[in-house]
């Protein structure tokens, strides 16, 4: 299932290889891409048998997805390695489908086959939920950004993993997600997760430390971070939570991510916090506030067919009319 490829289209991308591009105006909100994963897995033992069920054609296009140089030492030495490929070897041999190379399980693989699907996977997967881990044809190409235009999310409902708009992207734009879980964080702490998890160094505008946006980035977000680092100092000296505080630091790290730009699940499930802890505080307009702006985002980046937004919808219910 591939929604809205009138859309977007795979091209060069710099130094990042290939990226996805948008050919038109794509509006706040929409569905760019929709996939279901090549293959999933829980562990790297569950890679083999699952590059074993691709096809060769499947195969040939896992192959051709981006490999930083600082990915290619090995994950697994050669003896694990060599046992996962003996064992693979020895177990049955996919079942096959036809006779077409493009629907026919490719069957065998070869160690040094092996050790590069294997970078390549730790390159390119998503985390999909409960421990589940999946590469993809065309969304494996959306580049990382730290400020994007788009955010990933999996929808169990449709059994594939969208991408959505998350503010306006022109003509010729390229197409970006976060690959990192928490969107606030400083330079360092966000640099130092993707060389770790994916062996790049982001370069985007917030990143570079020479420019005014990039030294305001940085700015902000260690103010925010140094308020948190004080609150929690104090935090464990009360008996009680302060929820007047605690709501005051939850609408700072909101105002924060909005002058980031930074749209998305991050910042809609604080609106919705923000919704809850307003109307404990007896702020019910406050509280209907918050609440529709986290449900207007979720739709944006879920889509209203998601669970997720049905969940947030749910959530919201017991909001009640200011």
């Amino acid at each position: 299932m591939n929604v809205g490829a009138q859309h977007h289209e795979i091209r060069r991308a710099g130094a990042k290889g290939l990226g996805v591009f948008a050919t038109k105006l794509i509006p706040r909100g929409t569905r760019i891409l929709a996939e279901r994963p090549l293959f999933t897995v829980k562990s790297d033992r569950d890679l083999y048998p699952a590059l074993r069920s691709l096809t060769q054609k499947d195969r040939d296009h896992l192959k051709q997805l981006s490999l930083s140089e600082n990915k290619k030492p090995l994950f697994l030495d050669w003896a694990e390695a060599t046992w996962h490929v003996v064992r693979g070897a020895l177990s049955r041999p996919p079942a096959q489908t036809s006779d077409n190379s493009n629907t026919t399980p490719a069957g065998r693989i070869s160690l040094d086959d092996y050790k590069t699907f294997l970078a390549t996977f730790r390159n390119n997967n998503f985390n999909i939920g409960n421990g589940t881990r999946a590469t993809f044809r065309d969304i494996s190409r959306v580049n990382h950004s730290c400020v994007p235009n788009s955010q990933g999310n999996f929808n169990t409902a449709i059994g594939c993993f969208t991408v959505h708009a998350v503010r306006p992207i022109d003509q010729e734009q390229e197409i970006t997600i976060s690959y990192l879980d928490e969107h606030g964080a400083v330079r360092g702490v966000r640099q130092g997760q993707l060389f770790e998890s994916y062996g790049f160094e982001c370069n985007c505008p917030v990143c570079e430390p020479k420019t005014s946006r990039g030294r305001e980035s940085e700015r902000r977000r260690t103010a925010v971070r140094e308020r948190l680092m004080q609150y929690a100092e104090t935090a464990s000296q009360r008996r009680e939570p302060d929820l007047k505080m605690e709501l005051e630091l939850l609408l700072m790290l909101i105002r924060m991510l909005e002058e980031e730009g930074i749209a998305g699940r991050e910042l809609a499930t604080m609106y919705l916090s923000a919704a809850e802890g307003s109307l404990k505080l007896g702020d019910r307009k406050a509280a209907q506030r918050y609440s529709k702006l986290g449900l207007e985002m979720d739709e944006v980046c879920l889509g209203t067919d998601s669970p997720l937004f049905k969940e947030s919808l749910q959530r919201m219910r017991s909001i009640p009319r200011a």
